[in-house]
């Protein structure tokens, strides 16, 4: 799928070109969400862009609640739609804007607070912030969100959102599993060399190897399709923890055979 914006928007004013680009971003957003679903859809999506926070109950505050909140509800918990296409779709319109090159994308996990005992996911989680008002363990949910690092107003660096998972309560679906798959899931969409970034605690084999797999499997000698860095706490654990050794070590154990070594 090409995105391409029409060439009217270049003599319209700066608010009919909000208008347009407006317009031409959720029509591809839409092309992902089934047709009995994309008006509750825009909906929740308009009332979360003006809306002061990102909360589903905020957003349809917003919007003045034009359907029962039922209609919303069957959206989100018992919808058919999936998120993958729509997270792809939102991808390819940030990639639309971005400069051509290396795609670095961020790999993070984070924790909600929450007091209810019966929302999915909850238990007790440890906190890794350290503040000094929080004790080490919290109620909440955690959720493993997988961005793309853009350059704002200014040329301050941030991070767009373009797909989340929350982590089960129980089960043996772990936070390296879940952003193994984001990773896996929207690295389809473009053919550029991604990079992705991630703090020292993701950075482990189970999650290393298969990116280097993954490379070796395409016959590509060469730069790495994905280029996993640590932002550890030192230069000498950054330095210890690359593909490349990952790489010699797997060999040293008699992992090599589920990563073909190159040509």
């Amino acid at each position: 799928m090409r995105i391409i914006f029409g060439s009217l928007a270049i003599a319209m004013s700066l608010s009919k070109r909000t208008e347009f680009y407006l317009g031409e971003w959720i029509n591809v957003l839409l092309t992902a969400v089934p047709l009995r679903s994309q008006t509750s859809f825009l909906e929740l999506l308009c009332g979360c862009m003006i809306s002061p926070e990102g909360w589903v109950s905020r957003a349809i505050s917003a919007i003045g609640c034009t359907r029962h909140w039922t209609a919303y509800f069957k959206l989100l918990e018992r919808g058919t739609w999936r998120t993958v296409p729509l997270a792809r779709a939102l991808l390819r319109l940030v990639l639309a804007v971005l400069p051509s090159g290396t795609l670095t994308m961020v790999l993070d996990d984070t924790l909600i607070m929450r007091c209810s005992k019966r929302a999915p996911g909850v238990a007790w989680r440890r906190e890794h912030s350290g503040k000094t008002n929080r004790p080490k363990h919290v109620w909440a949910q955690c959720i493993v969100t997988l961005g793309v690092s853009v350059l704002g107003n200014g040329g301050v660096g941030m991070v767009l959102p373009i797909l989340s998972r929350l982590v089960p309560q129980t089960g043996n679906t772990n936070k390296l599993k879940i952003a193994l798959a984001l990773v896996r899931a929207l690295s389809v969409v473009t053919q550029r060399p991604v990079r992705v970034l991630f703090d020292s605690w993701f950075m482990r084999a189970r999650l290393v190897l298969p990116f280097v797999a993954s490379e070796h499997a395409r016959h590509r000698p060469g730069a790495y399709r994905y280029r996993a860095v640590s932002a550890a706490r030192t230069i000498r654990c950054a330095r210890a923890w690359t593909p490349a050794h990952l790489w010699r070590a797997s060999e040293r154990r008699g992992q090599s055979k589920h990563c073909p070594q190159p040509n």
